[in-house]
């Protein structure tokens, strides 16, 4: 019996992070040379500690049946880290549903201007931040590689 446990267990914690791995975003692998897409980028308004934020003109906005207000593509020392996503605040629940079926339960951290959810994988960290005194358009998620 301890033998069969030992196996459901192994192959529960094996499914879960072999669910959805996140080795990117869309076409582009995290490590992906800044010089390969340089072209297709508009460096993005917003700035990014330690790295450069750009957007991509013609972006497809729609991601995960949503439509996202913009996204901003991360790169540090020349390599694709990741993205940063801006989203509609009336979407909240769905993105954490969602997440929470691929991920299962975030890290929430609840403080009183701002609240965070973020999910830890083998390959990537994503994280949704609300700031409710910005408004309605205080919501954010980030999709980043690990190190």
């Amino acid at each position: 019996m301890k033998k069969f446990m030992v196996l459901i267990l192994l192959f529960v914690s094996s499914y879960s992070f072999a669910q959805d791995p996140i080795t990117g975003f869309r076409d582009w692998d995290f490590g992906l040379a800044l010089e390969t897409v340089e072209g297709d980028l508009v460096k993005a308004k917003n700035m990014m500690p330690g790295g450069k934020a750009f957007t991509l003109p013609d972006d497809d906005l729609n991601f995960e049946g949503k439509e996202v207000l913009e996204i901003t593509y991360v790169f540090k020392k020349k390599k694709f880290n990741g993205v940063n996503i801006l989203l509609e605040v009336k979407d909240l629940d769905y993105w954490i549903e969602l997440y929470t079926e691929k991920y299962g339960e975030p890290k929430k951290v609840d403080m009183s201007f701002f609240i965070n959810y973020d999910w830890e994988t083998p390959t990537a960290r994503l994280s949704f931040t609300h700031m409710p005194s910005k408004g309605d358009d205080g919501l954010s998620m980030s999709i980043m590689a690990k190190k």
